[in-house]
């Protein structure tokens, strides 16, 4: 997930990060600003989520046809550091 964040930076095109199970951060040409709202998400951005700690599902605004929904998932293990 942060090589597709660091991807999307360098080309210059929007994505937004989940940071809670409601809040988000965008990262777009008018720069960064935290979020819970989909309005606040341009369409065609890649949205990034991720099932470790409190949130196992995309925030609610992600779930919004406006973006492009990336949401990973570790297995247990590597989780909570065990991983080969």
């Amino acid at each position: 997930m942060l090589y597709t964040l660091i991807r999307r930076l360098e080309v210059r095109e929007p994505v937004a990060l989940q940071v809670t199970t409601t809040r988000f951060v965008i990262f777009n040409q008018d720069g960064v600003k935290s979020s819970e709202s989909e309005d606040d998400i341009p369409f065609g951005t890649w949205a990034l989520s991720d099932t470790v700690g409190e949130s196992h599902q995309p925030c609610n605004a992600f779930h919004y046809p406006i973006a492009h929904v990336v949401h990973t998932s570790l297995s247990p293990l590597e989780a909570v550091g065990k991983a080969p």
